[in-house]
């Protein structure tokens, strides 16, 4: 594949998945925050789940592009 023009420089489209990756687990981290702060039990529950619906979609693309060892 082409690189990618990204922030005025080349970025392959690995790279830039390996970035949303990144930005995933953070957000995963950010809803966990959020969850443990709730008193209500079912919606600590449903933020948790989301944030492991995270960590899951990132570790599944990073398995994709074969960036295990690159995050």
């Amino acid at each position: 594949m082409e690189p990618t023009k990204s922030e005025g420089r080349h970025v392959s489209p690995d790279s830039e998945l390996l970035l949303l990756v990144s930005r995933w687990r953070a957000r995963a981290q950010e809803v966990l925050a959020q969850a443990e702060m709730m008193s209500d039990t079912d919606a600590r529950q449903m933020m948790r789940e989301i944030a492991v619906r995270y960590e899951r979609l990132a570790q599944r693309v990073e398995q994709q592009v074969g960036g295990a060892d690159n995050v």
